[in-house]
């Protein structure tokens, strides 16, 4: 398992661009990640994203689904794109019941390569594991998910990250299980 600590720069493997400012979920061989970028991060929005409640929403539409998340009462919303198809090993089935949890990288993108500002480990609650798991399995037998999904994505982002949250259904908070 590697190990991450706060001010590190982050992998180039990682592929994070200069001044990427989003998010996204990642499976990992030993448990999620979720990469939070913002550039020239400021230090309030480094204590949101250290302490702040985290709640997370979903819209889920033909087996699709994107997962949404809001640090508190802040203007920190971000879209957490996944596509389970994309990973060849058969990692997020061999993931399922055995991880609960999820790390999250809050990330400075003003410098190349981005650094770590912030760390923060949470529990996932049940309800969200099984609508992801739910999701991932349909995705994992339908002819041409990737495809479908970027072009659903595409739709979606048509519309403001805050247009997206008051579309989305309140699943539960990251840190609760």
């Amino acid at each position: 398992m590697e190990k991450f600590f706060v001010g590190q720069q982050v992998p180039t493997k990682w592929g994070i661009p200069q001044q990427y400012s989003g998010g996204h979920l990642e499976a990992t061989p030993d448990g999620f990640f979720i990469v939070l970028g913002l550039p020239r991060m400021e230090k309030e929005e480094k204590e949101y994203l250290r302490t702040g409640k985290i709640a997370v929403r979903i819209i889920e539409e033909d087996g699709m689904l994107l997962t949404l998340i809001r640090f508190g009462s802040s203007s920190l919303i971000f879209e957490l794109p996944f596509d389970p198809t994309r990973y060849r090993d058969n990692r997020v089935a061999k993931l399922k019941g055995t991880v609960n949890t999820v790390q999250i990288f809050g990330l400075d993108t003003d410098t190349v390569p981005a650094t770590i500002q912030v760390l923060r480990f949470v529990s996932i609650p049940r309800k969200l594991l099984d609508r992801w798991y739910g999701s991932w399995d349909r995705a994992a037998l339908m002819e041409g998910f990737s495809a479908r999904y970027s072009e659903w994505l595409k739709y979606l982002f048509t519309y403001t990250t805050l247009q997206l949250w008051g579309q989305a259904v309140h699943i539960g908070n990251l840190g609760e299980i």
